[in-house]
């Protein structure tokens, strides 16, 4: 069934499917099981658990960067390092990690995963990177700072499989989400329980 526009795709959730285009750029159809419909970003508090089932992330399940390696070689790392490249480039003052930069690489990233290895997959690459990067049994990271890159992640993903973006640039793309303020430019404020 091919998606026509991104209510079709995101409406209902289970059992639909989604094209993306893989390296040989060949059209194919995935399963997509989640809603990638999200809310603005927020400088405001947020409840982590609320934040996380929005998300569709369990921090506790899940394979990490050795399981996307044993199951895709060094690709994702490339494409990661292809997006950190780009991201450098368009904001050369700033560290790359935790703002504009960042966001802008996980938007980048996980659209070109998911243009690559279809929402399902590359939902599972992102998340375990979160969830277990490299080698580390758990991300050294602090919670705010992984929701706000899984945040952008979904953005990305859900950019990567609007068709009106089918022939755009991956770059433009997420350049125009940027601007438009899309973007979660630093980690989310979560509320202490």
């Amino acid at each position: 069934m091919p998606i026509k526009n991104k209510n079709q795709l995101f409406g209902s959730g289970f059992g639909q499917l989604a094209e993306h285009v893989d390296a040989t750029g060949r059209i194919v159809k995935d399963d997509v099981v989640e809603d990638l419909e999200l809310m603005l970003p927020s400088h405001d508090l947020v409840d982590q658990e609320q934040l996380e089932k929005h998300l569709r992330y369990n921090r506790f399940e899940g394979g990490g960067d050795v399981r996307s390696f044993l199951q895709f070689g060094f690709e994702p790392k490339k494409i990661a390092e292809q997006a950190k490249q780009v991201a450098k480039e368009r904001f050369r003052f700033q560290r790359g990690v935790n703002d504009e930069s960042d966001a802008f690489r996980h938007a980048l990233g996980s659209y070109l995963m998911t243009k690559r290895y279809g929402a399902v997959e590359a939902k599972k690459i992102l998340d375990g990177h979160e969830r277990a990067p490299g080698f580390r049994s758990k991300s050294l990271s602090k919670d705010g700072a992984v929701l706000q890159d899984l945040y952008n992640n979904k953005i990305g993903m859900e950019a990567a499989v609007d068709p009106k973006n089918r022939d755009k640039d991956p770059v433009d793309v997420i350049q125009e989400l940027y601007e438009k303020r899309k973007l979660q430019t630093r980690p989310f404020r979560l509320k202490r329980k």
